[in-house]
């Protein structure tokens, strides 16, 4: 208890996860009045502000020969008061959060109008302990998610559980929050190779990994490299909403289903960012990885659609939660739509004739991956604002 308890006051996994939520919307807050805007002398001093969204930190540097005065708390800034001297050297340094910069210049001891701009920069949750499922679990489980991550990601063949008394269903729960909040740890099987103990009182499992070590590293090295790419492209969106559809249409335009379910990553991320092909699993986790790079809480949900076994997403925007279906927005040739974005519960019939599966029960056999149930609670969606056929955009 003891050793549970210290690791899980290191982790502080609800604090950090509060921080790292960022506004829907560009605050540009500040707190002077309009006029400060134009006072002091006529002067053009294009300081180079590109408001928006950004997945890592950013530093502004200003091209001018005169004394330059900024803040970044929205104030007017006010020399050798409220204001920070600009130094030429260092720029202005901006690190995860929001930050409302105002900027002037001094000349000849007037000061000129203000430029007002607002930054969001995006923090990530790429950590395996700031997954959702991880998220679900008591503080005694969350230790046996510890460990088994650890193991995996070391490529065990046994993994001895750390306490007595736990049952199969249990530890197969852990075992699929660990699956499915880690779009990265690829080697991941879906279930164990064989187990020792009993049902109620599980020892150890043996693991067999689905893919080496090497093959991993590569394909892991590749997902991140295309993932920047795709940030990159995202940056400087004037919303999250508008950051996260230009993820979409960057993930969708080089994608394709995979009607075989044999190419090479048809069940992982890197198969649709990468390989270009993939099945909904695919889809679900490049895009689950993509959110987790700037902090968007996001989750895999199972069910069926069409009476179909599928997967897809749940993720927040503005405190809300919405369901995104990429599989089902990737239209045939270079087509993309936008219908399955972010929709509600009351669209889950009209979206595909929708059902989520129910909660894992632990009383019951553990049956077909995604017939069988979910390895965590589904939240309630019930955001309305930031759909796409709300937000008048196609």
């Amino acid at each position: 208890s003891y050793m549970i308890a210290d690791e899980e006051n290191k982790l502080n996994y609800d604090d950090t996860r509060e921080h790292l939520r960022m506004p829907s919307e560009l605050p540009f807050e500040y707190s002077f009045d309009d006029k400060e805007f134009n006072n002091g002398f006529e002067y053009e001093l294009n300081p180079n502000i590109h408001s928006g969204y950004y997945h890592k930190p950013q530093t502004l540097k200003f091209d001018s020969s005169d004394t330059i005065w900024y803040t970044t708390d929205g104030t007017l800034p006010e020399k050798n008061k409220t204001a920070y001297l600009y130094d030429d050297e260092k720029g202005i340094r901006l690190d995860t959060g929001v930050t409302n910069i105002c900027v002037r210049a001094e000349k000849d001891g007037k000061m000129s109008r203000v430029y007002v701009g607002s930054y969001v920069i995006l923090g990530s949750t790429e950590d395996a302990f700031y997954g959702y499922g991880y998220n679900s679990l008591d503080k005694y489980d969350r230790y046996i998610y510890r460990s088994l991550y650890k193991a995996m990601s070391n490529y065990e063949t046994k993994f001895d559980v750390p306490f007595t008394n736990v049952s199969y269903q249990r530890l197969y729960r852990i075992f699929m929050c660990v699956n499915y909040d880690n779009p990265l740890l690829i080697q991941a099987p879906l279930s164990f190779v064989s187990w020792s103990g009993n049902k109620k009182d599980v020892s150890s499992i043996k693991l067999i990994y689905d893919f080496s070590k090497e093959a991993s590293e590569y394909h892991v090295e590749k997902t991140k490299k295309r993932a920047e790419e795709i940030l990159n492209t995202a940056d400087g969106s004037e919303s999250l909403f508008d950051y996260l559809l230009t993820i979409h249409d960057e993930i969708l335009k080089n994608a394709e289903y995979d009607y075989t379910l044999e190419s090479d990553g048809a069940y992982e991320a890197f198969g649709v960012l990468t390989a270009g092909s993939g099945v909904c699993e695919s889809y679900s986790r490049a895009y689950q990885y993509l959110c987790q790079c700037i902090g968007v809480d996001n989750l895999l949900v199972v069910g069926t659609s069409n009476d179909e076994p599928h997967m897809w997403n749940m993720v927040m925007l503005g405190g809300e939660w919405y369901h995104a279906d990429f599989t089902w927005d990737d239209g045939d040739g270079n087509e993309i739509g936008y219908y399955y974005f972010a929709f509600n519960d009351k669209n889950l019939k009209d979206y595909g004739e929708r059902t989520i599966s129910p909660e894992f029960n632990e009383n019951r056999p553990i049956l077909d991956m995604y017939n069988d149930s979910n390895y965590y609670p589904i939240p309630a969606a019930r955001g309305t604002e930031y759909s796409v056929s709300n937000m008048l955009l196609y």
